[in-house]
């Protein structure tokens, strides 16, 4: 009897095992992408571009804008993840990015506006100067 007690326990903790090894998510490496000015279209230094977890809002990387707006997130271990600027260091709006039908996205006050993004993030984010 003993056997078949153990049994269904040791199928059942090798089948978790594999449907944990199965559902895992390869990392999604992203491209180096850039933040430009809305009017001007010129790279903006200084924005703080962060990957944050869906339905969470926990960061899962940040990263501020080099010269000509350009940065890199690297790798993240997400499916999908939201994309949060923030430009008011430097003069410039902050919130959600959105994926627009013109190619570039643009910033968007709540993540309910937004796009969310996998391997595929925005090659050009346009922000808006503030004042």
């Amino acid at each position: 009897m003993a056997p078949t007690i153990l049994k269904p326990v040791l199928i059942g903790g090798l089948a978790a095992g594999i449907w944990a090894w199965l559902r895992r998510k390869p990392p999604i490496v992203l491209a180096t992408t850039r933040v430009v000015d809305a009017s001007t279209s010129k790279g903006v230094t200084g924005v703080v571009v962060s990957a944050v977890r869906i339905n969470t809002e926990d960061v899962l990387t940040s990263v501020t804008t080099g010269t000509g707006g350009g940065y890199t997130l690297g790798t993240i271990a997400e499916e999908e993840f939201g994309l949060r600027v923030d430009g008011s260091a430097v003069g410039y709006e902050s919130g959600w990015v959105h994926g627009g039908s013109t190619g570039a996205a643009q910033v968007v006050a709540t993540w309910g506006e937004a796009t969310s993004w996998g391997p595929n993030a925005p090659a050009l984010t346009r922000i808006k100067k503030l004042g």
